[in-house]
């Protein structure tokens, strides 16, 4: 899920909005960790 979907749901529920953020930036974190990864292999 894209940071800016988030942002567009947060002001329908905004209590889970730094939650969805947060979980948006942890995939992202993930991925470019994964991309590394790879590159050192």
């Amino acid at each position: 899920m894209e940071i800016s979907d988030c942002v567009i749901e947060s002001f329908n529920q905004n209590i889970r909005f730094f939650g969805c953020w947060r979980f948006a930036f942890f995939q992202q974190a993930m991925h470019k960790g994964k991309e590394r990864q790879q590159v050192q292999q």
